[in-house]
């Protein structure tokens, strides 16, 4: 299931909307039901009831989105749009970042930041983990694809590019990291989103990434290098993780060799 931590702050937050209206309370609970079907239909292998899941979601989104133009108050606008926005990443849906967009736009203005702290964070990272789960399809698919070659190096310009969609995603999402902490939101909410970084950065690209490249025989010391870059930029952010030094200093973080 897709980045569990972080979509568990998402649901709660939906259910602390205190402004929102009754259709508002409709859509987040129809997120919830709909968001515990899919996770229901991972557990149970059940391909008919996530294609049906994914289908509401869809849906949901849409009807979200139609109702946020309706909408006068902007902070029920924004908060139809975290709904349109968490439901279409979940279903798998392109519009991820057209709902987010427009919910952005409406959080940068007029203080409402302040006002709705998570929906405003949410728009702004899930796009980013939208991307982080397509390039970790890709490297699904990648590595299904090494298993039955022979010849293992026409594979490196893929391998390559799913290590560079997690560093710029990574980056994407460092660069959003101290906004973020330094806004009203719950430190819950910090928490997760720390601990999504931390996977994606000491997992998904210091271990898988780096693997599949490894496996193509790409240039795997120009990925440790950029693997070590990203853990200084990390630090740099306040992150802290598994695979980065408890102290705290850079200093202990050693580079690896040819950086």
């Amino acid at each position: 299931m897709k980045n569990v931590l972080l979509i568990a702050i998402a649901l709660t937050a939906s259910l602390l909307a205190a402004c929102a209206s009754f259709g508002l309370r409709d859509a987040n609970d129809a997120l919830n039901s709909y968001y515990a079907a899919l996770q229901q239909s991972s557990a149970n292998d059940d391909w008919r009831m996530a294609e049906e899941s994914r289908l509401a979601l869809d849906t949901l989104a849409q009807d979200s989105a139609a109702q946020a133009e309706k909408e006068k108050d902007a902070r029920n606008k924004i908060a139809f749009y975290r709904v349109a926005t968490v439901a279409a990443w979940q279903s798998g849906s392109d519009d991820v970042i057209a709902y987010a967009g427009k919910g952005q736009a409406l959080c940068d203005a007029e203080n409402n930041a302040s006002r709705l702290p998570r929906d405003c964070a949410m728009l702004k990272v899930i796009p980013t983990f939208a991307s982080v789960d397509q390039a970790t399809e890709a490297l699904n698919e990648l590595s299904r694809k090494i298993d039955a070659a022979t010849d293992r190096s026409q594979f490196i310009p893929a391998a390559e590019q799913i290590f560079a969609d997690y560093r710029d995603n990574l980056s994407r999402l460092l660069a959003a990291r101290p906004q973020i902490v330094a806004s009203p939101v719950h430190p819950d909410f910090v928490q997760a989103l720390d601990d999504n970084l931390a996977n994606l950065l000491c997992n998904k690209l210091g271990t898988d990434a780096v693997g599949v490249v490894a496996q193509v025989r790409g240039n795997v010391s120009q990925a440790r290098c950029e693997v070590w870059r990203q853990k200084l930029d990390g630090m740099d952010k306040g992150l802290e993780a598994h695979c980065l030094p408890a102290s705290g200093s850079s200093a202990d973080l050693a580079a690896p060799e040819d950086c």
